[in-house]
């Protein structure tokens, strides 16, 4: 029978979850087809302005707008929900989701997978916090409050929660800094999902153009992407009162999640 993997990937802005998204795509042997900035418009009827080629595969054919519409001539899709709260975020997925499974071909599998997708609280903010500040270099500056709201849904929804069907947890600090990490996720997939994906690692030294690059170095380390330091980017902020005021109001609830899921918190 005929598959379609049909994915998604639920994540914060700055949390590095494109440059995972784009070591996915290097993983497999044909192109992801990435809608991205995927907002409350079917992204499949606005392809023009959501529609990504992956960049291993940025010699291959743009598919036409009209076979995009029949969604299942795609053999490989994602569609990145980047700064939605859990319930918004799957609204969207189940107006999507449930079109697929209702009208797909009698002949078509499809496999649908949800990547949530979290860094560590206090360098995804550094992050936004920086971007903020440069946003005249082309950074995209960012609602750090908003920021915050969706992160702790996020981390609720990967401790206590199981609001999400199909889901595929990926820590951005560990998929960062151990081979090992992403060489389960490839064996995760497989095992869970009856894939056949050969690992190779390609990608990973990727740096994503969205967002503009990197908020720190933009595209300085540009195909050496793991030389960036990324698990330490709070660091330059730790005596920044401005910095350390955004969350010291919740910072009870954010150090406690932070610190079951990565191991390490802050104290103010």
């Amino acid at each position: 029978m005929e598959s379609q993997l049909l994915m998604t990937c639920t994540a914060s802005v700055r949390s590095g979850h494109n440059a995972i998204i784009y070591w996915l795509n290097e993983q497999f042997d044909s192109p992801i087809y990435l809608f991205n900035n995927t907002g409350i418009k079917d992204p499949f009827l606005n392809f023009d302005n959501n529609f990504k080629i992956l960049p291993q595969y940025k010699n291959s054919i743009k598919p036409k707008p009209t076979n995009v519409k029949k969604r299942y001539l795609l053999s490989k899709v994602m569609l990145n929900f980047e700064n939605f709260g859990i319930n918004q975020s799957f609204d969207l997925l189940n107006n999507n989701i449930n079109d697929h499974f209702l009208n797909k071909p009698q002949h078509l599998n499809i496999i649908n997978i949800n990547f949530l997708c979290i860094r560590d609280f206090y360098n995804n903010i550094a992050s936004i916090y920086h971007g903020n500040l440069n946003y005249n270099l082309g950074v995209v500056s960012h609602n750090i409050e908003q920021f915050i709201i969706i992160w702790i849904n996020h981390a609720n929804e990967i401790l206590y929660n199981d609001n999400i069907p199909n889901k595929f947890i990926i820590k951005y600090n560990d998929w960062c800094q151990s081979i090992e990490y992403r060489k389960n996720i490839i064996q995760n997939l497989n095992n869970i999902y009856e894939l056949n994906i050969d690992f190779n690692d390609h990608g990973r030294d990727i740096v994503s153009m969205h967002g503009g690059y990197s908020s720190f170095d933009q595209r300085e380390f540009q195909n050496k992407a793991s030389e960036m330091k990324t698990l330490i980017r709070y660091k330059k902020f730790l005596h920044d009162k401005s910095f350390l005021n955004l969350f010291r109001d919740r910072h009870d609830e954010i150090s406690d999640l932070n610190k079951k899921l990565f191991g390490f918190k802050l104290n103010l």
